[in-house]
């Protein structure tokens, strides 16, 4: 029996070992095409979902702005969706901003407003909202 293994042998652990090498680049290959795709996708629905947020507050700043250009007496009931993508959020008015946050935290989104009387308010709702103005102040869902 010879000390040193054959050519044969070393010929045989060479190719082992250049497949090896081989199949360790395509996997790697694949796992940088996966991530690439992952960060495209969430870049997306991250973006998808603060447009989202900026669309509802928008509905709410139009809202307003229609009723400050209306005369006395106006009235109108506007909707705020109850989710965005399957997920809660909270929507208030606060220091004339419309302030709009999913209650995890991953997204928010906040657009000045004309001024409105809170005083008297439950604030704004998922579902119907009813925007008055009375004696040239506009209410949102005014008790009362």
């Amino acid at each position: 029996m010879p000390l040193y293994p054959s050519h044969k042998m070393t010929k045989r652990s060479q190719s082992s070992i250049e497949f090896m090498i081989l199949v360790a680049f395509i996997l790697f290959g694949f796992l940088a095409f996966f991530a690439f795709i992952y960060g495209s996708i969430s870049d997306n629905v991250i973006k998808r979902n603060n447009q989202e947020l900026l669309d509802i507050a928008d509905i709410v700043k139009e809202e307003i702005d229609l009723a400050y250009e209306s005369s006395d007496g106006y009235r109108r009931v506007f909707k705020i969706p109850s989710k965005i993508d399957n997920l809660d959020y909270d929507i208030n008015i606060t220091d004339d901003f419309v302030y709009i946050r999913t209650n995890n935290g991953k997204y928010s989104a906040s657009i000045p407003i004309k001024e409105i009387n809170n005083s008297g308010s439950s604030g704004l709702i998922k579902g119907g909202n009813i925007i008055e103005k009375i004696d040239r102040e506009v209410f949102i869902n005014r008790n009362g």
